[in-house]
């Protein structure tokens, strides 16, 4: 299930009902290429890193919970209330040749 909710805090929220994420992983889960004990799953153990990156940037956090009837996880990034905020460390990250909207630079030719 996934929902945003905008009471103060901006939050999108993903929750599940598989296996969860297991008591004392839970740090774990940000690092690159780090996958759980349920290793069966496809995967490459980076989707949580680089979406953690990511909010980090743009002066987010991430928490984690139980998922759906208490199963699963539930996995919350909390946005801050004003973009304004994290917008010049986000500017000053942007790729070689990309303005801040993200688009190519049009001052050639």
């Amino acid at each position: 299930m996934v929902r945003f909710e905008h009471a103060g805090e901006p939050r999108l929220s993903v929750l599940d009902s598989g296996p969860g994420i297991p008591t004392g992983e839970e740090a774990n889960v940000f690092k690159r290429f780090t996958r759980g004990r349920q290793r069966h799953s496809e995967g490459s153990g980076l989707g949580l890193s680089i979406v953690n990156r990511i909010v980090d940037l743009h002066g987010g956090r991430i928490t984690l919970s139980k998922g759906l009837e208490r199963k699963g996880a539930g996995i919350h990034v909390h946005f801050p209330a004003s973009p304004d905020i994290a917008a010049p460390q986000a500017r000053s990250n942007s790729p070689p040749g990309f303005g801040v909207s993200g688009s190519p630079d049009s001052d050639i030719g």
